[in-house]
């Protein structure tokens, strides 16, 4: 009886041991796979570099879809470039003085031609050069296939006299004709410009002074004469000496207006002084000293 009550004790004696020791092991393999587990966990670095890749790779794919899309319309656009922006009607705007066939001709352009293959400064350049009274022209492309050429005129002025010839020149002093036939000239209501000191006088080009002074002198002469709106009463304008210029005004009054700088005081001056007179009178008017901001005039 004893016997089988020590066997029954040491029975349960080995049943608890078993299990505690079984509790301790389960207990160790939950820690390791605890450890385990944690152990594989992403660092935060890791993941601050896995979203730095990420936006490099979303940057390179929107760069290289943009190249391609860049690339699919520029080639769309040569190729309609190539097939229907090819000129097929060419018109003149503003163009009176030269037939319009002219005027396309000596454009350079031709139907057929591509809508860029010409540039305006280089249309403008043979226009003005070619056709004189031409001082500008602006081009104007109507896609698919047309060209406007539009045109701004040269304003005759006045002539001058170089050996037995006559040339029209404008408010810019641009040479637009040569004319042997004076009358003509009269008729026109032209200023005859006297001076002796021209250096080259060619249709197309600039009138050019061997004195440049004479050239700002002319030009400013010209424009206040326009700008008070008498340029039609002038019939004669002298600048053979920079430094005693006159002009004889509506046919009656000599103007002595000196160094022809500094034109529209004197000019101005000039035409308080007429306002003053008869129609009767003539005679000279002196408006050379400006210190006083005043003229004389000298009764013939």
């Amino acid at each position: 009886m004893s016997s089988k009550q020590n066997n029954v004790k040491r029975t349960g004696y080995n049943t608890g041991s078993e299990t505690d020791k079984m509790q301790s092991n389960l207990e160790k393999r939950n820690s390791e796979i605890a450890k385990s587990s944690y152990s594989f966990r992403p660092r935060k670095d890791n993941l601050k570099e896995i979203k730095k890749n990420q936006g490099k790779a979303r940057f390179k794919f929107k760069v290289v879809t943009s190249a391609v899309a860049v690339f699919v319309l520029l080639l769309l656009m040569a190729v309609l470039y190539d097939k229907f922006c090819i000129v097929s009607d060419i018109n003149i705007v503003n163009c009176d003085i030269y037939d319009s066939q002219i005027v396309i001709k000596k454009s350079g352009i031709e139907i057929g031609d591509k809508m860029f293959d010409f540039s305006q400064k280089d249309v403008n350049n043979k226009l003005c050069e070619a056709l004189p009274y031409i001082k500008d022209v602006k081009i104007v492309r109507l896609f698919p296939d047309k060209v406007e050429i539009h045109i701004t005129k040269e304003n005759p002025s006045s002539y001058v006299s170089v050996g037995d010839s006559y040339y029209i020149i404008s408010d810019s002093l641009k040479v637009l004709k040569r004319e042997n036939d004076k009358q003509k000239l009269e008729d026109m209501k032209l200023m005859h410009v006297y001076t002796s000191k021209v250096n080259s006088c060619i249709v197309g080009k600039q009138l050019e002074f061997r004195d440049e002074d004479m050239s700002h002198i002319l030009k400013e002469i010209i424009a206040n004469l326009k700008n008070t709106g008498v340029v039609g009463l002038c019939d004669e304008l002298d600048i053979r000496n920079k430094f005693e210029v006159s002009f004889l005004y509506n046919n009656k009054y000599v103007v002595e207006l000196g160094e022809g700088l500094e034109s529209k005081l004197k000019i101005d001056c000039m035409l308080k002084i007429v306002e003053t007179l008869s129609e009767t009178d003539y005679g000279i008017i002196y408006v050379s000293d400006m210190e006083n901001n005043q003229g004389s005039f000298v009764k013939k």
